[in-house]
């Protein structure tokens, strides 16, 4: 089971929202669990793991600034500090660290895949919109 973390802009309430993964011919598709595609055929967790072993492990690098007006232009700039503020110590210090002083992102960064999970982006569509940034 996969989980995004949704933060209700009025309340400041944070909600977990569960999410699956459901393979769709050759492709996997994560979706709220409340939201099956039609065509789409559920994966257990063992079998998320294996097709994500599966892909290749081309490591995607962008400047900090392509990828933080990427973020803007997807609506998600405020949601990054906001997960970092959620962290736990040392967690959030040295993410901050990261965000804050990085020239680069790398899609192989841990804190990068670690951050991209608790906003619910996909990594691959964040750098195809930065990489289209000059």
């Amino acid at each position: 089971m996969l989980q995004r973390i949704e933060i209700n802009a009025e309340t400041g309430e944070v909600v977990g929202v569960e999410q699956r993964a459901w393979r769709i011919g050759d492709r996997v598709v994560v979706a709220d669990a409340s939201e099956q595609p039609s065509d789409g055929v559920l994966m257990t967790d063992d079998e998320l793991a294996e097709a994500r072993s599966d892909q290749p492990t081309t490591v995607r690098v962008v400047s900090m600034r392509q990828a933080r007006l990427a973020l803007l232009s997807m609506g998600l700039l405020d949601d990054v500090e906001t997960a970092i503020g959620m962290l736990p110590e040392p967690q959030k210090s040295a993410a901050r660290i990261e965000w804050e002083y990085a020239t680069e992102v790398r899609s192989d960064n841990a804190t990068v895949e670690m951050l991209a999970g608790e906003i619910g982006i996909d990594l691959n569509h964040l750098f195809e919109i930065a990489e289209g940034i000059q």
